[in-house]
């Protein structure tokens, strides 16, 4: 089997193709390549993650906080109730 145009046409169609792959995965030209935006996807999505996790702490934190004054409050009333009447 000898070497001829069309292995040398395809071997560059080949070159050209994994170069065009890697600008788009890597980026070209000092451009984002898919990777970098994936990775800073990531990187923002697990900021929310922990923002998120802590807004739903404080809420619960409320939540208790408001439910506990309003046990305490009743409590005390119904005792001061009882106590003067």
């Amino acid at each position: 089997m000898e070497f001829t145009d069309e292995h040398s046409r395809q071997i560059m169609e080949t070159h050209d193709t994994v170069n065009t792959l890697k600008a788009v995965l890597l980026g070209a030209n000092g451009g984002t390549g898919l990777v970098k935006k994936i990775e800073d996807t990531c990187i923002r999505q697990e900021r929310l993650e922990e923002r998120h996790n802590k807004l739903d702490k404080k809420f619960w934190i409320l939540i208790s906080f408001l439910a506990g004054s309003g046990v305490l409050g009743t409590g005390i009333w119904a005792i001061l109730s009882n106590a003067g009447g």
